[in-house]
C-alpha cells in the first residue's frame, strides 16, 4: 500500500511539475513566434512606408530636373545682359512651371559672379550675391550633374528654409557661366511625413544627403543654423557594401535603438530614413504576451490547484486505507487468538476430564498398601494432577478472555517441583544439572536491575 502510495503521489507531482512546464515552453515558444511576428510586420510597415515616400521623393526631385531643364532651354546662349533684358517674361514663365509642385519654392539663374539674374520669386531683383553658398562653390568644379545642397536660410527677409537643386547653366565650350538652381521646401516634405505619421504614430521620418546632412526630418524640423554631420555617418558608409536599400538597428544620437530601413531615391543622392524605436517593439510584445498570460496563468493555476487538490485527496485516501489496513490485520489478529482461545478451551475441558479420571484412579490407589518407591510415584502423579489443574484453569482463563491478574512467581521454587518431572522427560544418556540461586529472583531495587545477591550469582556462574 505504502508503495502503491508512493507512485501515485509520484505521478501527480510528475503531472503537476508537466503542467508547468509545458505551459512555460509553450509560452515560450508563443513568445519567440510573437516576437518574430511582430518584428517581421513592423519591418513590412517600414518597407511599405518607404516605397510611399521614395515615390513621392523621386516625383519631386524629377521636378525639379525638369524644371532645371526647362530652364536652361529658355535661357541658352543667352549672356547675362540679354537675360536681365528679358526678366519679366521669364520671371512669368518660371513662375508657371513652379506653380505646378507645392514643393518648389522658386527658380532662380545666377551669373558666373553669383549675381541673380531671373527669379519667379521676386520682382524686380534686389542686390544680392550668393558666392558663399554651398551649390555655388561647388558647381563651379563640377560641369555636370544635379547637386542637392544643404538647408539654408533665405538672404531675403520674407523667405522661408529651402534646399536647393542646382545644375550648371550650359555653355558651347563648358565654361563656367553661372548656375540655374531650383529651391525646395523641407517644410512641404514634412507636412507629407506629418500625414504618413497620423497613420504610422510611432515612426519616425528623414530625408538625408549621401553625407549625412539633414534635409527634412519628422517629428521636428531642420534647423538651418544647426551644422549638419561634417562626414558620412556609419550607416551610409555600409550602403556602399550593402547596395542603395536595406535594414539595420541603429544607435541614434540621443542614445535610443531604432530598428532603421533606408532607400535611396533613384537618380538622386538622396536617402530616405524610416525608423521606429525597439522598446515600441518590445513594448507591443510585452502587451501581446500579457494577454497571453491573462488567459494561460488563470487556467494554469487552475490545473495546478485541481491537481494539488487530487494530490491532498490521494494522500487522504491513502492514509484512510492504510488505518483501515491496519484495523483489518488487528482484527484478524483478535479473530485468529479468539479462535485458539475457543480451540484452548476445548482441549482445556478435555485435558481436564483426563485428568479427572487419573486423580480419580490416584485416590484409589492411595487406599491400597504399597511400598514407600510405589509411594513415591504415587506422590509424583498427584503432583503433576494439580500442575495440570492449574494448566487447565490458566487455559481456562486464555479461553474466557478474562483479563489476567499480576503476581510475582518464585522461579527456584518452582524449578526445584518440576526437575524430576523435566528429568523422567528427558533419555537416560542425558544427565540435566538445576543450579539455583540461593535468593530469590523476584525482587528489584528499580526497573532493569535485579538484587546484588542475584547478580553477583549470575556473574559466578558465567
Amino acid at each position: 500500500m505504502k508503495g502503491a502510495h508512493s507512485r501515485a503521489a509520484r505521478l501527480l507531482i510528475g503531472v503537476m511539475i508537466c503542467c508547468v512546464l509545458f505551459p512555460l515552453a509553450l509560452l515560450s515558444y508563443a513568445s519567440l513566434s510573437q516576437y518574430s511576428w511582430i518584428r517581421r510586420e513592423v519591418e513590412h510597415r517600414i518597407d511599405s512606408t518607404l516605397d510611399v515616400l521614395v515615390e513621392h521623393a523621386l516625383k519631386v526631385f524629377q521636378t525639379a530636373d525638369l524644371l532645371l531643364n526647362n530652364a536652361a532651354l529658355l535661357t541658352e546662349n543667352l549672356d547675362d545682359d540679354t537675360i536681365r533684358a528679358r526678366a519679366w517674361s521669364l520671371n512669368n514663365a518660371f513662375r508657371s512651371m513652379s506653380n505646378i509642385v507645392p514643393e518648389v519654392q522658386s527658380i532662380w539663374v545666377f551669373s558666373a559672379s553669383g549675381i541673380p539674374l531671373v527669379t519667379n520669386y521676386i520682382f524686380p531683383l534686389p542686390a544680392m550675391d550668393v558666392t558663399d553658398r554651398d551649390f555655388f562653390r561647388v558647381l563651379q568644379d563640377r560641369a555636370d550633374g544635379i547637386y542637392v545642397g544643404g538647408v539654408l536660410l533665405p538672404k531675403i527677409p520674407t523667405g522661408a528654409p529651402f534646399f536647393t537643386a542646382s545644375r550648371r547653366r550650359p555653355s558651347p565650350n563648358q565654361d563656367f557661366v553661372g548656375v540655374l538652381n531650383v529651391s525646395l521646401l523641407p517644410s512641404s516634405f514634412e507636412a507629407f511625413f506629418t500625414r504618413i505619421a497620423d497613420d504610422e504614430a510611432d515612426l519616425r521620418f528623414r530625408m538625408v544627403r549621401a553625407d549625412g546632412v539633414v534635409l527634412a526630418s519628422y517629428p521636428g524640423t531642420v534647423d538651418p543654423r544647426v551644422v549638419s554631420a561634417p562626414s558620412q555617418p556609419a550607416w551610409l558608409r555600409e550602403t556602399e557594401q550593402r547596395g542603395d536599400r536595406g535594414l539595420r538597428t541603429a544607435t541614434g544620437s540621443d542614445g535610443m535603438e531604432r530598428l532603421v530601413g533606408y532607400r535611396i531615391v533613384p537618380g538622386f543622392p538622396v536617402y530616405l530614413l524610416v525608423a521606429t524605436e525597439e522598446s515600441a517593439i518590445w513594448q507591443r510584445w510585452r502587451a501581446d504576451l500579457g494577454s497571453h498570460l491573462a488567459v494561460g496563468l488563470p487556467v494554469t493555476v487552475a490545473i495546478l490547484s485541481a491537481l494539488g487538490f487530487a494530490l491532498q485527496r490521494t494522500r487522504m485516501l491513502f492514509v484512510e486505507a492504510e488505518r483501515r489496513e491496519t484495523a483489518e490485520a488487528a482484527l484478524r489478529r483478535a479473530q485468529r487468538l479468539e479462535a485458539i482461545g475457543q480451540l484452548t478451551g476445548g482441549i482445556a475441558h478435555d485435558f481436564n476430564n483426563l485428568l479427572m479420571v487419573i486423580q480419580g484412579s490416584a485416590e484409589r490407589l492411595e487406599s491400597v498398601p504399597m511400598d514407600d518407591r510405589h509411594r513415591r510415584s504415587l506422590e509424583l502423579i498427584d503432583g503433576a494432577i494439580r500442575r495440570g489443574e492449574a494448566l487447565t484453569r490458566q487455559l481456562l482463563t486464555f479461553s474466557r478472555d478474562q483479563p489476567l491478574s499480576m503476581e510475582v512467581v518464585d522461579l527456584s521454587a518452582h524449578l526445584r517441583r518440576f526437575q524430576d518431572v523435566l528429568r523422567r522427560s528427558l533419555r537416560g544418556d542425558i544427565e540435566m544439572l538445576v543450579e539455583i540461586p540461593p535468593t530469590p529472583l523476584s525482587g528489584q531495587d528499580r526497573p532493569g536491575r535485579v538484587r546484588t545477591g542475584a547478580a553477583q550469582y549470575y556473574r559466578e556462574c558465567a
